[in-house]
């Protein structure tokens, strides 16, 4: 099914993903290929600066600093990062061809303006809070708690912090200690 919907309904995006990822791949930016849970993605695990994603139909591109160490499902499973970008593969089924207008282009954009929200831990941004990023966190949690057992309420980052912290599921009203 996910299939058909890749060649039909998703066809832009798809499209869009894999002459992305290619172009990169010729680029000399990829060095790793990965496949899990019906998406491909493509690392480059020799990113200077901040780690990033970015996700066009099952075509999940990503920047990280340092290598993946150990099994590939537990790495995504302990890098919020993969499983936001995994989230929106749900949101490239469910809107279809509108995809790229509605979630792809205003993340770019948002992305590309987004600053430090104060009082919240480094790298939480003005960004993390739009509808369609919450929403790829909204369907990473339920994914990947689901199927790997992750707990979005984990600890992570700071003392006292959570997946939620950076990778948040609503917005939020908020003081740091």
């Amino acid at each position: 099914m996910q299939g058909l919907s890749r060649s039909t309904w998703e066809i832009l995006q798809s499209w869009g993903g894999y002459n992305y990822s290619q172009i990169r791949n010729i680029a000399g930016d990829v060095d790793r290929v990965d496949y899990l849970g019906g998406a491909t993605f493509v690392t480059n695990e020799g990113a200077a600066g901040g780690a990033w994603g970015v996700s066009l139909g099952n075509y999940l591109n990503l920047n990280i600093n340092g290598g993946i160490i150990g099994s590939f499902s537990e790495w995504v499973t302990n890098n919020p990062l993969y499983m936001h970008e995994y989230g929106h593969t749900f949101d490239s089924r469910g809107y279809g061809p509108a995809y790229l207008f509605k979630v792809g282009i205003p993340s770019a954009r948002s992305a590309k303006r987004s600053t430090q929200i104060s009082g919240e831990p480094q790298g939480v941004e003005t960004h993390d809070f739009q509808w369609y990023e919450m929403n790829a966190n909204r369907y990473a949690a339920r994914y990947f708690g689901r199927y790997y057992g992750v707990n979005w309420n984990r600890p992570f980052g700071l003392p006292g912090d959570t997946i939620e912290t950076y990778y948040p599921r609503r917005t939020r009203i908020r003081t740091r200690r």
